[in-house]
């Protein structure tokens, strides 16, 4: 990389970082797209730099993102809340890891393992906590992800039209290379979800509530248990919620339980055995669940020492283990793990305290019982898989909701005082008489 390409970069950044600061409904609409329509649905995105830490465009992105906040933080009059010092605190404890992990092991293997669940994480989370429309930015964010969940269902419906419906268990190839035959992955399933959930919240285009239900087949097809669960627990939550019983009665309940009988016998009729055996297959293949127990159980070890156990091990010290007579240094695929093994019990409690904030401070909000099962499904999905940017995101938007009103400070009286009505009488100029 020579000095014309790094001075090009350092302005790019700088022109980024001014446009996602001046107008934050852009950078939220951005980094939404990027990550969902292009990264996350493109294989084969080269690298900007290649120089051990492979840079991607989601990363400057990130780097703008947390400018931004940097800015608003250090200008922030009060702390705003629980929940975003709890982050804020957070992000310190990622730094200091990743510190330890560069004196130790260099630069390339901790940037590339804390990079995307860890670093572009929170990142994006200070982003959206500091916003300074919350409001506003809560029916941006509503309405892009109904839009990005709408684009991502057209294109997993042209994969099962050219493919067809593949289960969890089944394997394709397109152009000579072996893919999962099914067209998104769990991130994209708890994603349209979510987009589901807020329609039928009514958080935005509350006319177009009945796009849920093609949503949310949506997430079935695509057949990941997790985002199954997920999604399992915030319709549960949605149904059973204050706002629901007092607004629609047992209808919720009644509404779930009719839109999946009509589903079921609606594939019933057009898919005939063969979808039935895909979505039979990926109900009942344990196979993942079992490794990924096996594995959590192999890592857990390498927490040796009272400071491990408490600040956990440095980025860059893999995740290296033996499964099924088969050593494997690939993620452990439970954030929750993640967190413990580098961030130690001190960064699960403060991921945990994060959400309990939230959850405790949206309880006045119009919108608290959306707020609450989004928490709860993010929670779920945390289990089997690890932390992503986007919910980083949401969570950031609903930490930005939860954060207590700035003090107002008292104007002075604009009316006198009583008190000084008779100096205000004799100080007046006595009439002229003609």
């Amino acid at each position: 990389m020579n000095l014309t390409t790094a001075c090009a970069g350092i302005l790019l950044v700088g022109l980024l970082t001014w446009s996602v600061h001046r107008w934050p409904l852009w950078g939220l609409a951005l980094f939404t797209v990027q990550r969902m329509l292009w990264e996350g649905l493109t294989n084969d995105i080269a690298p900007l730099v290649e120089s051990g830490i492979g840079l991607m465009p989601s990363d400057v992105v990130c780097v703008a993102l947390v400018a931004s906040a940097t800015v608003r933080l250090v200008g922030a009059a009060h702390p705003g809340g629980p929940a975003r010092i709890a982050l804020v605190a957070l992000a310190a404890l990622v730094m200091l890891s990743l510190l330890r992990g560069f004196l130790t092991f260099g630069v390339a293997q901790p940037g590339n393992e804390a990079r995307a669940a860890f670093l572009q994480v929170c990142c994006v989370a200070l982003f959206a906590a500091t916003l300074p429309d919350p409001k506003a930015a809560l029916r941006a964010v509503a309405r892009c992800w109904v839009v990005v969940a709408m684009v991502l269902c057209v294109l997993a419906t042209v994969w099962w039209g050219d493919i067809g419906i593949g289960s969890s268990s089944t394997v394709v190839y397109v152009g000579g290379e072996r893919r999962d035959a099914r067209p998104l992955g769990s991130p994209e399933a708890l994603f349209i979800a979510q987009a589901a959930l807020m329609l039928l919240c009514g958080v935005v285009w509350p006319r177009l509530r009945w796009l849920a239900w093609p949503l949310l087949a949506t997430v079935v097809l695509l057949q990941h248990r997790s985002a199954w669960v997920a999604a399992a627990v915030m319709l549960v939550g949605f149904a059973l919620s204050r706002k629901a019983r007092a607004r629609f009665g047992l209808r919720p309940l009644m509404w779930l339980g009719s839109a999946a009988l009509v589903a079921l016998l609606t594939l019933a009729a057009t898919a005939g055995g063969t979808l039935w055996s895909e979505l039979a297959a990926s109900g009942t293949d344990d196979k993942t669940l079992v490794w990924r127990f096996n594995g959590w159980a192999e890592l857990l070890p390498h927490l040796g020492t009272l400071v491990d156990w408490l600040i956990g091990l440095p980025f860059g010290s893999g995740y290296l283990r033996e499964v099924n007579g088969m050593f494997i240094n690939l993620s452990p695929h439970n954030h929750y793990v993640a967190t413990l093994l580098r961030l130690g019990l001190l960064g699960v409690l403060l991921l945990l305290a994060i959400h309990a904030a939230v959850w405790k401070a949206v309880a006045v909000h119009p919108h608290g019982g959306l707020f609450r099962v989004v928490l709860a499904g993010q929670l779920v999905f945390l289990i089997t898989n690890t932390s992503y940017p986007e919910q980083a995101l949401l969570l950031g938007v609903l930490i930005a909701c939860a954060r207590p009103a700035a003090p107002v400070t008292p104007l002075p009286a604009l009316l006198p005082s009583p008190s000084h009505a008779p100096l205000e009488q004799s100080c007046r100029t006595p009439a002229v008489p003609r």
